[in-house]
């Protein structure tokens, strides 16, 4: 995005661009590093388990998952009660799995179901 006003510019470096705006302690660092694990696995498992199927993966966006979840750790800090999530097909197992907690078994379920693969992956949305 370009933006043309330079003081706006300026804020935006000031607000986002500050080097110690995110020093994190290490038990932190432990949790972020321990979620994108876990996204990556998740990965690697449904690409070797189920090769030929559509998965929607998440590959090369990993880092949305402990992103999501820094989200809603600080969301309920802040006193929100619900959040509605809504997105695209990229990524939704790994979502559901990693940061809805849906059970593993459930979305597994889905894949050895005897349904046409084109209707089974669309209907990991549902919780």
């Amino acid at each position: 995005m370009f933006i043309n006003n330079l003081e706006q510019c300026q804020w935006i470096r000031q607000k986002f661009e500050t080097p110690s705006i995110m020093d994190l302690n290490v038990e932190k660092k432990k949790t972020l590093l321990a979620r994108l694990t876990r996204s990556h696995k998740f990965e690697e498992f449904l690409a070797k388990k189920w090769s030929s199927e559509k998965r929607f993966g998440l590959e090369g966006c990993e880092v949305l998952i402990p992103s999501m979840k820094e989200v809603i750790d600080n969301s309920s800090v802040l006193g929100i009660d619900s959040i509605v999530m809504g997105m695209p097909h990229r990524g939704r197992l790994n979502v559901l799995a990693n940061v809805c907690r849906k059970p593993l078994e459930q979305i597994f379920a889905q894949f050895n179901s005897l349904e046409p693969a084109d209707e089974v992956c669309y209907k990991f949305m549902l919780l």
